[in-house]
């Protein structure tokens, strides 16, 4: 059909314009449809090589967006695991709290156990010395007495 449309035209070309003229201007129009036959071809390539591009774009799209989702999944375990953290160190510092407290406690146990122990040594010397005194004083009397 594309053959029996040359025809016609160079017949008309030919008419027209002569048949030197007709027989260039159909090399000329041959050479014109050679090169878009090209570009077409060209067009087809880079259209294809697109098309493999974007659905490789897409591939790496998906990607990213898993990797994101787990990204989320990781972000929100991790929010989880400081919440806990930031309970178990209040309930730390409830405890470090307590034990001051306590720790003071001692404190004030020990100074109190400190000053009996201060007391209970002067009763002891006190004590130790009365009974000296008392044995002396026997020992003395039992001397005199005899």
């Amino acid at each position: 059909m594309e053959f029996e449309n040359e025809i016609r035209l160079r017949a008309s070309l030919r008419k027209a314009v002569g048949e030197q003229e007709a027989d260039t201007l159909m090399e000329k129009l041959t050479s014109i449809e050679e090169v878009r036959a090209e570009m077409h071809m060209e067009f087809a390539i880079v259209s294809a090589r697109f098309t493999e591009v974007d659905s490789r774009f897409n591939q790496v799209d998906a990607r990213f967006t898993q990797i994101d989702t787990r990204f989320n999944e990781v972000d929100a375990r991790f929010n989880q695991v400081d919440a806990r953290f930031n309970e178990v160190d209040a309930r730390f510092n409830q405890i470090d709290t307590r034990f001051n407290s306590v720790d003071g406690q001692f404190i004030g146990i020990n100074a109190q156990m400190l000053a009996m122990q201060k007391t209970f040594v002067r009763w002891g010397a006190t004590l130790t010395i009365s009974l000296f005194v008392t044995a002396v004083g026997v020992i003395v009397a039992a001397f005199l007495t005899r």
